[in-house]
């Protein structure tokens, strides 16, 4: 068992992660919501994509971005002892929120993907 479990008093280390785990609020979400992660994320594990990468397909409002590299957290630019400012990250967050304020403008901006 990991030192978490113990020291918080979980039976199991699945427990610890059911308990801690925001998935079984996802299918509340109602506002758009951008998910992202990284293949190279040395703390998250590879599997744990299942999880945004079903949610993005079962609800519209959310958009998953798997990226190859990234990190953790991050997805830093620059170098490793003084990174840029703003990181990929940030930039592509507030590419994101820029299009979600042009579309509650404009509503007819929105098309339906599954029309031909």
């Amino acid at each position: 068992n990991c030192l978490m479990t113990k020291m918080y008093k979980f039976s199991t280390k699945e427990e610890m992660y059911t308990e801690w785990s925001c998935s079984r609020y996802l299918d509340n979400i109602s506002i758009p919501m951008m998910m992202m992660n990284a293949v190279d994320d040395p703390v998250i594990a590879p599997v744990c994509s299942d999880i945004p990468i079903r949610l993005a397909c079962q609800n519209e409002r959310v958009l998953h971005v798997q990226t190859q590299c990234g990190g953790h957290l991050g997805f830093y630019e620059g170098g490793w002892l003084i990174p840029n400012g703003f990181s990929w990250l940030d930039r592509t967050l507030v590419e994101f929120i820029e299009g979600l304020v042009a579309l509650s403008k404009d509503p007819s901006m929105i098309t339906d993907s599954t029309e031909e």
